[in-house]
């Protein structure tokens, strides 16, 4: 007759050590009366569930991604702003954004497309995009400058006023 010993130890160790195969113990001094095998033996060793590769690859490229893309839409608002003075021939701010844009990346569909919606925008088409400049009193009394790209003037002014009061200091006036 054969005996399982099944322990907490065992049962834990299972658990981490997936790739591992299991194979039964026996036992001399065996109270159990059954000779049956334990449910899901099939005779033959067998392995433990372990967790996907592909999941794992799967959550870092996922992060990898978002990352990427939220640094793509701040070039892209920068680009837009910076479209509305002027085009690149004329415009040493456009030109250095689109540079930097290329080299960190950025696909040059995106940078084309921030930069026509940039000048639609002059004409009152696509996004309103503005560029706010804050004044505020930081912790000790120290001036700050806050330059601010935004599409609601109204919004952004409370959020400041939250940001600086909840630091210790306090907003003074924007323009």
């Amino acid at each position: 007759m054969l005996a399982f010993k099944t322990s907490v130890w065992l049962r834990s160790f299972w658990r981490q050590n997936a790739r591992r195969v299991v194979a039964p113990s026996s036992s001399s001094s065996s109270s159990s009366s059954s000779s049956l095998p334990p449910i899901g033996w099939s005779g033959q060793q067998r392995r433990l569930a372990g967790h996907s590769k592909w999941a794992n690859i799967q959550h870092r490229k996922k992060a990898q991604d978002n990352k990427r893309n939220k640094y793509f839409n701040k070039m892209s608002k920068a680009i837009m702003a910076a479209a509305k003075e002027g085009e690149e021939s004329v415009n040493p701010r456009l030109r250095s954004l689109i540079l930097e844009a290329k080299r960190s990346g950025v696909p040059k569909d995106n940078i084309q497309k921030a930069v026509d919606k940039g000048l639609n925008a002059v004409n009152g088409q696509g996004d309103q995009f503005e560029e706010v400049v804050y004044e505020g009193y930081g912790p000790g009394g120290i001036a700050v400058m806050v330059e601010t790209l935004t599409d609601n003037r109204n919004r952004t002014p409370a959020e400041l006023r939250h940001i600086f009061d909840k630091n210790g200091g306090n907003m003074v006036s924007y323009y």
